[in-house]
């Protein structure tokens, strides 16, 4: 049988359309099958099925593209991964009864610590094993983990005890007790140094033996975080590993660790200046110096940046790419990305990350940014600045981002 002209046509602009060549992809199905009503005439016995056939390869080629994600769920108390492209769940753990410890995760091993009734827990993300870890968190008042410098399955466990008869602007802790412990093999070991002075070990970094300290000056309230020392805690001996720039008279310091391996130090300088407007004197910060020390064999970098325009950056979140080399300085609402090559820096304009201002948890990959805002994971390229993908859990209002697995 000869088809008409007119359906001949229709067939070749709908292929087109399928295989993304004039039209571009198509993302609902449902929509095009509403299109063809409204633009060609009736099909004949078994061309339907053979577009949808066709546009169904043509759905299975753009979703290689993957946006694979892992969070934990704290209104389900489970761990799931899944894809912001398909939104398909591809792993879930049900961890009821469980609480996640206060730490810092991101991409550094394959477990995660859990709390309930007075005992932590590890589990483990690729397994979905739980194991008591033997650490009894019952007489204390908060738990905080942090990774070791110098192993991503060894981690510092801190069990503060508060002084409730303290009372200001900073908590007071009458005791941090320290725990090394292996999250492979199960096993710990408690530190002697029960100092409560430095917290939750928000200015210190152990080794993962315990013989080893990276710490710095940790005021309560106004930062000036150098030098950087490195102890052996066995012979007290003492190594500075970054005293900071000359001229003292700076603003705030601020510590940030940047991977399980890597601090990065901000020191930031200050000007008097004149407002234009009213006259009056006023002070502003401008970012003087970033040093990034490799804990792998404590070599320091460091960058300075003289600039008049580069006022009060948001240091709430700070994500190292180093495959690119620069650090992204990223709020709830914005960004801006520092190039780590011949002190050049970039700011790169952009709307806000998400439509609100609650973006937490950042993590770099191949060039992208991804984070977490309540019960949605978002991914976006910063140069252009462009939405990748996006995707969220209906049942869930409270999502931590833990895992970035594959982003593209």
């Amino acid at each position: 049988m000869i088809m008409d002209k007119s359906r001949l046509y229709a067939l070749i602009f709908v292929a087109l359309i399928a295989l993304g060549i004039g039209g571009g992809y198509l993302y609902e199905r449902h929509a095009l099958i509403q299109s063809f009503d409204l633009k060609v005439m009736p099909f004949e016995e078994g061309e339907e099925e053979s577009i949808l056939e066709m546009i169904k390869h043509s759905e299975e080629i753009r979703l290689k593209k993957s946006a694979e994600v892992g969070v934990f769920d704290f209104d389900n108390s489970r761990y799931v991964r899944f894809d912001l492209v398909t939104s398909e769940i591809l792993k879930e753990d049900s961890l009821k009864g469980f609480n996640l410890i206060e730490g810092d995760y991101m991409n550094y091993s394959d477990y995660l610590l859990l709390s309930k009734k007075g005992t932590l827990y590890s589990y483990s993300k690729q397994s979905g094993e739980v194991k008591d870890t033997g650490i009894s968190m019952a007489d204390y008042d908060e738990v905080y983990v942090l990774p070791t410098y110098d192993d991503s399955n060894v981690v510092a466990i801190y069990l503060g005890e508060f002084n409730e008869d303290s009372d200001g602007y900073v908590q007071i802790y009458l005791r941090t007790n320290r725990f090394i412990f292996d999250l492979e093999s199960n096993d710990y070991i408690e530190l002697d140094n029960k100092d409560p002075q430095s917290g939750f070990g928000i200015c210190e970094r152990y080794s993962s033996d315990g013989n080893k300290l990276i710490s710095w000056p940790c005021p309560p309230v106004i930062s000036l975080n150098t030098p950087v020392l490195l102890t052996d805690v066995v012979t007290g001996e003492e190594q500075i590993l970054f005293e900071g720039i000359g001229d003292h008279s700076l603003g705030a310091d601020v510590m940030f660790q940047l991977d399980y391996n890597k601090l990065m130090i901000a020191q930031s300088n200050y000007e008097s200046y004149v407002d234009e407007n009213d006259g009056k004197v006023g002070h502003r910060d401008f970012l003087r110096n970033l040093a990034i020390i490799d804990l792998n064999n404590f070599e320091v970098e460091e960058y300075s940046y003289d600039l008049d325009n580069a006022y009060d950056l948001p240091w709430h979140n700070v994500v190292y790419d180093e495959e690119r080399g620069r650090v992204i300085l990223a709020s709830g609402k914005d960004y801006y990305v520092i190039k780590l090559l011949d002190s050049v820096f970039e700011i790169l304009e952009s709307e806000p990350l998400a439509q609100s201002k609650r973006g937490n948890y950042f993590v770099a990959l191949n060039g992208l940014l991804a984070y977490s805002e309540w019960n949605r994971v978002y991914i976006r390229s910063l140069d252009p600045n462009d939405l990748v993908a996006t995707s969220f859990l209906d049942d869930s209002d409270n999502i931590r981002l833990i895992d970035v697995f594959s982003a593209e």
